[in-house]
């Protein structure tokens, strides 16, 4: 007997065979993810941003502080009494032309315009004191003072007293001087040139160097001959000095694509997205413009390069 139980072999544990219904939630599982990645590839594609290669100018503002220095005279009340305005802020006059009715205790006495020239209301006591033809002799600490602040308007129903300007004439028909002030933090090193291109109140001009001085801050005197009329109602602007302007191909800078040491872009032929090297001319505030070698108008380049891959299918 027990030789018999000796001799019997150990049968080997049964194997553990998985379950129809587990093998068929794996099979789901794994199709779903296949699924899910085929998706998520599909929507990248759609998300994937493709444009024509445009060309654009690019603008480098510098901004400063403008003093405007200009041929004004005022006009004083002849009596004391309330202002009655004949002619409109902002209009030009003629010579003896009837500016305001100057309405006294005893008498009325009308205003005519001694000179041709644009009538202004804002006072600011330095009419007579700032005169472009004395620029060479201009005070330049007490332009560092001027605020905006000293600016007043005389309106119509205002009293007037005798002798003292209730409004000027400004003679908009010549050159305007313009004092500016760039403070030290805005730029290292402001460079001298022989005219200075500026944005007055959104309009482009140009302004002629009369007299340079240094940092702390950098101060320029330029004589401009156009200017938009709004500004000569104002002594204290601010203003914006163009400093250089870039043309060209101009894409994002997230849009390059480096390959190794070049540096490319992502473009479309034919539904594919191919690598195309490119050269950077100018890094500009996160824009890049790109030098005219191997690219046109006809270039379509992928904006998000991150969605997509090199040899990929893109529909747009």
């Amino acid at each position: 007997m027990d030789g018999q139980a000796g001799n019997r072999r150990k049968l080997p544990p049964k194997k553990q065979r998985l379950s129809i219904p587990v093998v068929g939630v794996l099979l789901a599982l794994v199709a779903l993810c296949l699924l899910s990645l085929q998706v998520w590839q599909w929507i990248s594609l759609k998300l994937v941003d493709v444009e024509p290669l445009k060309k654009s100018t690019l603008v480098e503002n510098l901004p400063a502080e403008a003093v405007l220095i200009k041929n004004e005279i005022p006009v004083k009340a002849p009596i004391t009494g309330k202002i009655e305005m004949l002619a409109a802020d902002g209009e030009r006059l003629r010579v003896g032309s009837p500016i305001a009715r100057i309405v006294g205790p005893q008498k009325t006495v009308t205003v005519y315009s001694p000179r041709a020239g644009l009538l202004c209301t804002h006072l600011d006591d330095l009419e007579g004191v700032l005169i472009p033809k004395d620029a060479n002799v201009l005070d330049i600490k007490m332009l560092e003072k001027i605020e905006l602040s000293g600016t007043q308007k005389v309106a119509g129903g205002e009293k007037a007293q005798k002798g003292i300007p209730f409004c000027k004439l400004v003679d908009n028909l010549q050159p305007i001087l313009i004092y500016l002030r760039v403070e030290e933090e805005s730029i290292d090193n402001l460079e001298k040139r022989e005219n200075y291109s500026l944005l007055l109140q959104g309009e482009r001009t140009s302004g002629r160097l009369m007299e340079f001085r240094g940092r702390s801050p950098w101060q320029l005197l330029l004589e401009v001959t156009q200017y938009p009329k709004e500004i000569l109602h104002s002594r204290l602007i601010k203003t914006q000095i163009i400093m250089q302007e870039l043309n060209g191909y101009t894409i994002p800078q997230d849009a390059l694509v480096f390959e190794g040491n070049q540096t490319g872009i992502f473009v479309v032929e034919q539904q594919f997205v191919n690598w195309l090297p490119v050269r950077v001319k100018e890094h500009f505030q996160g824009t890049v413009i790109l030098e005219e070698n191997n690219i046109s108008a006809n270039t379509r380049y992928i904006t998000n390069p991150l969605r997509v891959k090199k040899g990929a299918r893109v529909e747009w």
